[in-house]
């Protein structure tokens, strides 16, 4: 994804040469592209059609989202004649370089990871069932924002949750793949950067982004 341009110095033959155009560029991953190669993996596609075989929960009790009032009156989650997959949407910053060498800031990569939780618990911590979505370097991110990563997940995440996507899938054939998003997750600076919150917590009255907590009841 073409962000804009920006003009660089480059060196070459030890002579500096102004006024290189160079393109910012985001990338991502198509979501679609995600389904359809997991779900030719015959213990995924197992996983996801079998659901209610392993997640068994007793009466009254929340062990997960799935046994929350507002999984059971979502439109498309509650919906069972559908095959729908719950996607839990990861933000994180992550630095490509030594951070005690310098120039940590400039290398910085804010990335997008998408996982699937209709898959068993037991997998919910192995680094394979977690996919990368998106990635954008943070200092693009402080001048073009997150409008461009974010429409177009949220342009792929109203397909799935709307007339879902075709997948071819072994010994079922084509089947309509639904899906939204269930979670979004991230560290507090992580969510407030991609909400448009605020970023300094150490000037902030209130510390939390889920209760009225201060700094001072820390």
């Amino acid at each position: 994804i073409v962000l804009g341009e920006r003009e660089e110095v480059h060196l070459q033959d030890g002579a500096s040469i102004n006024n290189v155009t160079v393109k910012d560029k985001a990338y991502y991953v198509p979501i679609f592209s995600i389904i359809r190669n997991l779900l030719s993996d015959e213990k995924f596609a197992t996983h996801i059609f079998n659901e209610k075989l392993f997640r068994k929960t007793a009466d009254g009790v929340y062990s997960n989202y799935c046994d929350s009032t507002k999984f059971k009156q979502h439109g498309l989650f509650s919906d069972k004649t559908k095959i729908s997959l719950r996607i839990q949407l990861f933000y994180d910053g992550m630095g490509t370089t030594n951070p005690l060498r310098g120039h940590a800031s400039i290398h910085s990569v804010g990335v997008f990871y998408i996982s699937f939780e209709n898959v068993h618990e037991k997998y919910s911590f192995n680094f394979q069932k977690v996919h990368l979505l998106a990635m954008i370097n943070t200092l693009d991110v402080k001048t073009y924002g997150f409008d461009v990563i974010l429409r177009k997940i949220t342009d792929d995440i109203k397909i799935l949750e709307t007339t879902g996507i075709p997948v071819e899938i072994k010994n079922k054939g084509t089947v309509q793949i639904f899906g939204s998003i269930s979670q979004f997750c991230g560290d507090s600076l992580a969510t407030n950067e991609v909400f448009g919150l605020v970023e300094n917590f150490s000037r902030t009255e209130y510390c939390c982004a889920i209760c009225y907590g201060n700094i001072q009841e820390r």
